[in-house]
């Protein structure tokens, strides 16, 4: 070897002594990268150490006392998918935030606008039913009061007496329905069937109301029961005739008093 070559290794293993276990360590790791790079690039560092040992000592002094900016501490990779979960979850917060919909002010809760649920409305066939057991409770009455009628006409039913007769069972049947309609809004069967007759406004019916639907129901069910099969098209499902009188048949317990 010559001798500036025997230099050059005695300086290597000078410095490799000086080394510590770590420092060997990385040294051993970076010279197998170096064995596995290809032979262009191995040529070209080569170049690039020769010409670092061609400058003079000061210069290779200051290149190696340079101060390398410190590496950023890389995060756990376990914490980067936490993090834009994270993220993910606030844009969604975000987002919901601008298209949610203003809740009203305490003010106007005070004053009304949370408004209760509306009446439970009846099935037609509850309602069907409950007119089929008031039809019974009609007969009993049309039955005694017509007896009391025949009594007091000493059985005459021609002519004007019997226009007589079909005014005077409309009549008590008039009184009759209004006045159940108007004190408690319920018959005996509407009772039985859990059913009560209010307002479109949920408040009790008067006098005037209830003989408003009394008189309207008698074409709304003997015209073919037009006014039953309206409920099936009706928006509230209500019958004919308490859709014209402004009535309506509710459950009992939303019915208010």
């Amino acid at each position: 070897m010559k001798p500036d070559e025997q230099a050059r290794v005695q300086r290597r293993m000078q410095a490799w002594v000086k080394l510590t276990p770590k420092e060997r360590q990385a040294a051993r790791e970076r010279y197998k990268k170096l064995e596995k790079l290809p032979p262009d690039k191995k040529q070209g560092l080569k170049q690039q150490w020769e010409e670092y040992n061609r400058l003079p000592e000061q210069e290779r002094r200051k290149l190696g006392s340079t101060p390398r900016k410190p590496a950023a501490p890389a995060r756990p990779p376990s914490l980067l998918p936490n993090l834009r979960r994270r993220r993910l979850r606030r844009l969604k917060r975000a987002r919901s935030r601008r298209h949610r919909p203003q809740t009203s002010s305490p003010a106007s809760m005070d004053s009304g606008a949370l408004a209760p649920p509306g009446p439970t409305v009846p099935g037609i066939g509850r309602r069907v039913l409950a007119m089929v057991y008031e039809s019974l409770v009609v007969f009993a009455i049309a039955f005694f009061a017509g007896l009391a009628f025949y009594g007091a006409t000493h059985g005459r039913l021609s002519g004007n007496t019997r226009l007589a007769f079909q005014l005077y069972l409309f009549l008590v049947l008039g009184a009759y329905f209004i006045a159940c309609w108007s004190r408690g809004g319920r018959t005996l069967p509407m009772q039985t069937w859990k059913l009560r007759l209010v307002r479109d406004d949920g408040l009790s019916v008067g006098i005037v109301r209830a003989a408003l639907r009394y008189v309207l129901a008698w074409p709304s069910l003997l015209f073919f029961g037009v006014g039953v099969f309206w409920a099936f098209f009706d928006r509230d499902r209500q019958f004919l005739h308490d859709r014209l009188a402004g009535t309506r048949i509710v459950m009992i317990d939303d019915a208010r008093p």
